[in-house]
């Protein structure tokens, strides 16, 4: 199975909440009520937003961008928007959107749109939110940054933002973009695509497939796929029956995003005919959309394979999410939160990270004692570190869910 990171970004939509909230290929942002962060949560995630590690300047940095007050809110994510790191200006963008119509918020994403010295594909996300959020101001700076773009390669992103504000021009210089096939591999920007709607672009993305690289295939039939189109669900259907396991599991991360019934029925097809690895990791985002049991997801940790467990302890967490406390049977409940509490044992760093990451979802305020202990027991050099963000990510979730 290929490695955790790899799964990195189902696995933070799956954590985020339950998918079955609308037909988005993300999911839907909900307002953080902000209390106080934490004094041993703060202390770790200051640290880690000081990490010459970019996974865990950005992942400190995104929290601590979601639930800092409003007069931290500035420094924080001026230190990762001005990073050295594209990833970390990218996560501190998608953080900043999760909390529209913060005035804050809203200014600092305004304020990017205008940095020449970003590149374009971070201000057309940012551009992108934006619009999604209904901000009024971005139609203008995105038309005038498309204009401006050298290539098409830096116009697509500004095109599909202006796009996204209501610049129908930009549409054409989009399906321009996407049929000239020089794209980098970013793979956001496709799903992006077919959130617009616009089934007009639908004959440059089918015309651009012979073009791009074939890492960009799959988000393409993803972007067809929530334009409504079959060639869409063809890409996934040839995947799945070409035989290439790798394939056949990144298909499931991109199924995992999307809703809708051609989404549910590849995934059936994937679980009823892929060899038992892929039918393992369909099992799993089931678990963490609430259709199927959080046993299974117990009985999926119990393998030698770190990847597998890190799947297992995501979708238990995820699952926790999706269903209210009376929803899961309290046995099933215990035997999770159980679970993930020996996980942090594990003799695998990647596995103890995972686990306490799924604690977000799992614990109850009761431990917070212990999480913090744990905290306190491991070193703030690598690769504890990881653990102690995630620890920390969990004491701000289950402050969160006593709201």
């Amino acid at each position: 199975m290929p490695s955790c990171s790899s799964r990195g970004a189902v696995a933070a939509l799956l954590l985020a909440g339950c998918l079955h909230r609308g037909p988005t290929t993300t999911l839907e942002q909900a307002a953080v009520q902000l209390q106080p962060i934490p004094p041993v949560a703060q202390s770790v995630l200051d640290a880690g937003a000081s990490s010459l590690d970019v996974s865990l300047r950005l992942r400190s940095l995104q929290l601590l961008c979601t639930h800092a007050s409003s007069p931290q809110l500035e420094l924080y994510a001026q230190r990762g928007l001005y990073d050295p790191s594209p990833y970390v200006r990218r996560g501190v963008v998608e953080a900043l959107a999760l909390r529209l119509p913060d005035l804050t918020a809203q200014g600092l994403l305004l304020g990017l749109l205008e940095r020449s010295d970003v590149d374009a594909y971070t201000r057309g996300r940012a551009g992108f939110l934006l619009a999604r959020a209904g901000v009024e101001g971005v139609r203008e700076p995105l038309s005038a940054a498309w204009r401006e773009a050298a290539n098409t390669w830096d116009r697509a992103p500004l095109a599909l933002a202006a796009l996204m504000a209501g610049d129908d021009q930009a549409e054409a210089a989009l399906a321009e973009a996407l049929r000239d096939g020089a794209m980098p591999l970013e793979t956001e920007f496709f799903v992006a695509v077919g959130q617009t709607g616009r089934r007009d672009l639908a004959p440059a993305l089918i015309e651009a497939r012979d073009l791009l690289e074939e890492e960009l295939l799959l988000p393409v039939g993803v972007a067809l796929l929530e334009l409504g189109l079959a060639e869409g669900e063809a890409v996934f259907r040839s995947t799945f029956a070409d035989g290439d396991v790798l394939f056949q599991l990144e298909a499931v991360d991109y199924l995992a995003l999307l809703e809708g019934p051609r989404a549910q029925a590849l995934l059936r097809k994937a679980r009823g005919s892929g060899p038992p690895i892929v039918r393992t990791y369909v099992d799993l985002v089931m678990v963490g959309r609430g259709d199927l049991p959080l046993a299974r997801a117990v009985e999926a940790l119990d393998t030698r394979d770190r990847e597998q467990q890190c799947l297992a302890l995501d979708a238990m967490a995820a699952h926790m999410g999706c269903a209210s406390s009376d929803e899961v049977p309290r046995r099933q409940a215990r035997a999770a939160r159980e679970a993930a509490l020996a996980a942090m044992q594990d003799p695998e760093p990647a596995v103890r990270s995972c686990a306490a990451r799924a604690l977000g979802g799992l614990a109850t305020p009761a431990d917070r004692a212990d999480i913090s202990a744990l905290i306190a027991e491991l070193s703030d050099e690598a690769p504890a570190e990881a653990q102690r963000v995630e620890l920390a990510a969990a004491l701000l979730a289950i402050q969160q869910r006593g709201q």
